[in-house]
């Protein structure tokens, strides 16, 4: 979800598991436009944090469920009230400024634990992406940019320089569609990425979490090694 959410499970289960690195991927579900902005939601769900454990025992009860179902047949013809009907304009899930606020929170932290970190963008927008690479040049985090990865990808496997077996696989299922939008080399919706966008990414994750981590590039990672425009790994790694 958006780095919102992001934070609240970055904050329940990053002591708890002690990661040698941490892969930060949010940015597509920031950038959308929603009624509600998302610090809203996480700032209401944290207020009632407790009266959902409440909850969760509560409904154990029989005497609770049946109460709950009168409840809501009482109710069932009200008009629900909106959350914040003061909201009406459509705007950003969680503004850039505040996305970089979340993206150095949870970084900082897993460096204070010896963490590496390594930022990734995946369908987002090009201010989001700017955002993230920013922030991971002057934070120190490493950096790939996933989707413009992909669409540099996407010569090559039209090719079938690259991937050869899974490209001539996908001509022969889906060889019109290929013709009409080529990012279907790479994606199953325009956004996420299909097989073979997962295994470009993976090689490209491997490539950059083996310099992290050992200080040596053994991967065959081929996109980004002449053009650094996909990535960025900061100069202490």
């Amino acid at each position: 979800d958006s780095s919102e959410y992001g934070k609240l499970i970055f904050n329940k289960f990053f002591k708890e598991i002690k990661p040698d690195l941490v892969i930060l991927g949010f940015g597509a579900n920031d950038a959308k436009y929603v009624s509600v902005p998302h610090k809203f939601l996480t700032a209401r769900f944290l207020r009632n944090k407790r009266l959902l454990t409440i909850r969760h025992f509560m409904e154990q009860s029989e005497l609770f469920r049946v109460m709950e179902l009168a409840l809501q047949k009482l109710y069932a013809s009200a008009a629900e009230k909106p959350l914040y009907a003061s909201l009406n304009k459509q705007t950003e899930a969680v503004s850039k400024k505040r996305y970089r606020k979340n993206l150095k929170y949870m970084g900082e932290k897993a460096l204070q634990d010896k963490s590496k970190v390594l930022l990734l963008t995946l369908c987002v927008g090009n201010n989001y992406a700017r955002s993230a690479y920013k922030t991971a040049k002057k934070k120190g985090y490493a950096f790939l940019n996933g989707q413009q990865l992909l669409k540099k990808a996407v010569p090559l496997l039209k090719e079938e320089f690259i991937y050869q077996e899974d490209v001539r696989e996908m001509k022969e299922s889906y060889g019109s569609y290929l013709n009409k939008r080529s990012l279907f080399y790479v994606t199953s919706d325009l956004c996420h990425p299909n097989r073979v966008g997962h295994k470009i990414i993976a090689e490209a994750l491997f490539s950059l979490i083996s310099y992290q981590l050992r200080g040596s590039n053994n991967s065959s990672y081929y996109l980004c090694g002449e053009c650094r425009k996909c990535c960025y790994l900061p100069s202490n790694n």
